[in-house]
């Protein structure tokens, strides 16, 4: 009896050690790809001023608690969207995972581009995030190509998601 204990106690031992394991590569992971698609510590040097004004602009807006909140979620975190108010739009930016959900216009208000997305006529795939306004699975699309940025817009046209820190990289690289 006690040699069965035993051997159960190792096994549930290596079972956590290994699932433990592979959480902190999952970590490592997300942290190697974070840092490349932010280019490392040189990513404030490529920004204009007036791009850095702008994103100042919006965590000092987040960090205001008394925001107005949106009716919308979050897709990634599931909590209400708080309301910035940037250029004379309402942009809707989750103050806990500091994502930003922009709707038809904003996003190619801000980068200055011809389309909302530039590359989005290249491969796409389907994305992990559900759209904040009809609940629809969005299409994950490679923001401009060759860089590997990627963003999720609804197929239905209702807006584009930006997760944490991409919009610095658009501003980057427009």
């Amino acid at each position: 009896m006690i040699h069965g204990l035993t051997f159960i106690g190792s096994a549930h031992s290596y079972v956590s050690q290994k699932f433990w394991r592979e959480d902190e590569k999952e970590r490592k992971e997300r942290v190697r790809r974070h840092r490349r698609l932010m280019g490392g510590d040189q990513t404030p040097d490529k920004l204009t001023e007036e791009d850095r004004r702008l994103l100042a602009d919006i965590s000092e807006q987040l960090a205001d608690d008394n925001r107005a909140e949106s009716k919308r979620k979050c897709p990634e975190c599931g909590r209400p969207f708080a309301l910035v108010n940037i250029d004379g739009m309402e942009i809707d930016c989750c103050r806990f995972c500091r994502s930003i959900w922009f709707d038809p216009g904003e996003l190619q208000h801000f980068s200055k581009t011809d389309k909302e997305i530039p590359s989005d006529d290249k491969t796409n795939r389907r994305s992990k995030y559900d759209c904040p306004v009809c609940g629809t699975r969005m299409t994950e699309y490679v923001f401009f190509n060759p860089h590997n940025l990627l963003v999720d817009r609804c197929p239905n046209g209702h807006g584009v998601y930006l997760e944490d820190r991409e919009l610095e990289r658009v501003l980057e690289l427009v």
